[in-house]
């Protein structure tokens, strides 16, 4: 016959804390395996989207950039800092407010938006609008991150610049037709219109001249000079 065992309170308990610790281990790596698979999946969704997004630490450190970030710009993944990025991804003449409106951020905990030249890897400078949030620690509010994207607006800006140009030339065309409206002599239709455009162009003179003949010379009717420069 076998013997019934009987276990002792000091044994019941180990037993009973062990369970314990056991199920606690299946449910932490549970959780582990899951986050691990949302993770990947996250990680999947932001290497698919046409931004360039990136994971810093709260105190700048580049922690994940997207796949779309290193097929832009032709690198490969690499522990790196928002300043190191700043040096080989973004225009010399742009780095300085990026980096500025960064610091600021982390400093009073706001977002931040600046629009910036990023280097493709063609060598191509092309603007980018790059937007960053804060991410917080949900209990403590403690900033424990930042996330941003870069949208490519470069056809948008070239567009808008485009049209700043037409409108300032539109209205330019304006003002000169009601400026030369009323004028009567020939003088002074050239050197209103001269005046006019010099302004609008910031040139230090502007004016009319006609060839005298000769092949070599030309005769100034009428110009205008900017202040401070003698007339030719």
């Amino acid at each position: 016959s076998v013997a019934t065992r009987v276990w002792t309170p000091e044994e019941e308990l180990l037993i009973t804390d062990t369970t314990e610790r056991l199920w606690e281990a299946l449910e932490r790596a549970r959780t582990d395996a899951t986050l691990r698979t949302s993770e990947a999946r996250l990680r999947e969704i932001l290497d698919r989207l046409p931004l360039q997004i990136w994971l810093s630490s709260a105190s700048g450190e580049v922690q994940y950039l997207n796949k779309h970030w290193y097929d832009y710009g032709g690198t490969s993944p690499t522990k790196t800092t928002a300043a190191r990025v700043a040096e080989e991804a973004v225009h010399p003449d742009d780095v300085p407010g990026l980096m500025a409106a960064f610091a600021q951020a982390m400093s009073d905990g706001h977002p931040f938006e600046v629009e910036q030249r990023n280097r493709d890897a063609s060598g191509e400078w092309r603007w980018f609008l790059n937007r960053a949030e804060p991410l917080r620690d949900p209990t403590t509010g403690a900033i424990t991150g930042w996330i941003g994207a870069g949208t490519d607006i470069h056809d948008r800006k070239l567009l808008q610049a485009s049209l700043e140009v037409s409108n300032a030339r539109q209205g330019f065309l304006l003002r000169l037709g009601d400026a030369l409206r009323g004028l009567d002599s020939a003088e002074e239709i050239q050197l209103s219109a001269a005046r006019l455009l010099g302004e609008h162009l910031g040139a230090s003179r502007a004016g009319y001249a006609q060839d005298s003949g000769d092949g070599e010379n030309v005769e100034i009717t009428s110009d205008y000079q900017a202040p401070g420069v003698a007339s030719l």
